[in-house]
């Protein structure tokens, strides 16, 4: 039997980030609700980020009353994340200068520095890697990063944040990167070459995958940034090539609660589903 696979859901973070609105706490409990009750137990339910990133506001107190996991970019959002009783939390770096100065006004070596004192006062869970794929960095230096990362954090995810990835740009850094450390996830956004993609990093053997439901997302810090690759999708491709998944999902649950997530960005409810016949039909 092929080796089973994890989903890491980002919707309710990554997935809402960048709708440039508010999105009622109310709706977003009833979102996590609901993603938990179609078995996607591992959620990154926010991000404690100024206020200004609108969806954001309220990921303290939705962390509250759901749990889950939180981003922290700076030193203030450390603070409210131990306000709020967090005793991990995720963090973002990019070997790009260009991109982790637009998307937490930082250095890279200055990120590095703030992040190994992080380590130092609460666990990190995730250490996201952005732009891994990207021409504005290197195979190389993504992979001194995560050397220097697998000492610090608990997992590393290599994030495809503007869509450059291929099928053999991710199958070489993958492979090379689980040489470094097994605890090894991909985050993948939309393209024309998805599926090879999401192949290509199973081949290699990453066995840990984050989604959004419904497609929703894209980097706040890139212009016309992709969707993330779709819970449902992903469900679907790894049902379709007879991969395993760890977490016992409730397909008809997903299907509905992603019909749900559409309405947090568009009142357009048919969308989705032509959305997902566009997307079965590219997998078929």
């Amino acid at each position: 039997m092929s080796a089973a696979i994890s989903i890491y859901e980002v919707g309710p973070r990554d997935g809402l980030q960048n709708l440039g609105k508010t999105i009622p706490l109310r709706k977003k409990v009833k979102l996590v609700k609901r993603l938990k009750k179609a078995g996607l137990k591992d959620i990154e339910v926010g991000s404690l980020v100024h206020p200004s990133v609108t969806p954001m506001r309220d990921s303290g107190k939705l962390f509250k009353k759901m749990g889950g996991d939180l981003l922290v970019l700076n030193r203030k959002g450390l603070e409210r994340a131990k306000d709020v009783g967090a005793e991990s939390v995720n963090v973002v770096i990019s070997t790009s200068d260009i991109f982790i100065q637009n998307n937490q006004n930082a250095t890279y070596e200055d990120a590095k520095s703030f992040y190994e004192d992080m380590a130092k006062e609460i666990a990190i869970n995730r250490l996201y890697i952005s732009c891994c794929f990207s021409p504005d960095t290197t195979e190389e230096d993504v992979l001194d990063c995560v050397s220097w990362g697998k000492d610090i954090a608990q997992h590393i995810v290599l994030c495809d944040t503007d869509s450059s990835a291929t099928r053999d740009s991710v199958y070489s850094l993958c492979s090379k990167a689980l040489d470094i450390t097994p605890d090894i996830g991909v985050h993948l956004h939309v393209s024309d070459d998805i599926t090879a993609c999401m192949m290509s990093a199973y081949d290699a053997g990453i066995r840990m995958f984050d989604s959004s439901i419904g497609g929703l997302g894209g980097c706040i810090s890139l212009t016309a940034a992709e969707g993330n690759i779709a819970t449902e999708i992903l469900v679907m491709w790894a049902i379709g090539n007879g991969i395993p998944i760890k977490q016992h999902i409730d397909f008809d649950e997903m299907m509905d609660v992603g019909k749900y997530a559409i309405t947090l960005e568009s009142t357009n409810t048919e969308r989705f589903g032509r959305w997902v016949s566009r997307k079965i039909g590219a997998l078929l």
